[in-house]
């Protein structure tokens, strides 16, 4: 199985699992609330013009089809996110790896992603102990900067 897609099977896990509330309102409004399994909230609508035309089972249908199409979504955003976190504490890892295996480092080379989304390279050749702290000390846990978290460490080498 490939754990970069959201499969249909994690999907009618949630759905089977989702506890639905529906209601009708107005003579010609459906209402469903689904609580999913972690206990989030999704709640979705359907009505009609003319009451006479209202159909509880089609509102019904139609609200949870627009449910379900969020739950994935949710689920993939929820994998993008994890998959994120995941390389950026390989990123960290593997940054303060690199400056344990290189005592004798005289170069080192940030990859910053900028709000504009542009990619900013920066080379340091002095005083590398005091722009190791710059970043432990100004970067939080997941690369980026403190004061403007849309400024955020993508890549880095060491030489």
């Amino acid at each position: 199985m490939n754990s970069n897609r959201v499969t249909q099977e994690q999907i009618d896990a949630i759905v089977e699992n989702t506890v639905f509330h529906i209601s009708k309102m107005l003579d010609k409004c459906t209402v469903v609330t689904a609580e999913l399994p972690n206990g989030f909230i999704i709640v979705e609508s359907s009505a009609c013009v003319d009451p006479a035309n209202y159909d509880h089972m089609i509102g019904t249908e139609i609200c949870k089809k627009r449910i379900i199409d969020q739950i994935w979504k949710l689920e993939g955003y929820k994998l993008q996110s994890a998959q994120g976190q995941r390389d950026i504490t390989t990123l960290r890892d593997n940054w303060f790896q690199a400056l344990e295996d290189n005592p004798d480092r005289t170069i080192m080379v940030m990859a910053i992603k900028l709000p504009s989304g542009a990619i900013e390279v920066i080379t340091n050749t002095q005083d590398l102990s005091s722009k190791i702290n710059y970043y432990i000390n100004n970067y939080d846990s997941s690369f980026r900067l403190k004061a403007n978290p849309e400024v955020q460490v993508v890549n880095f080498m060491v030489v």
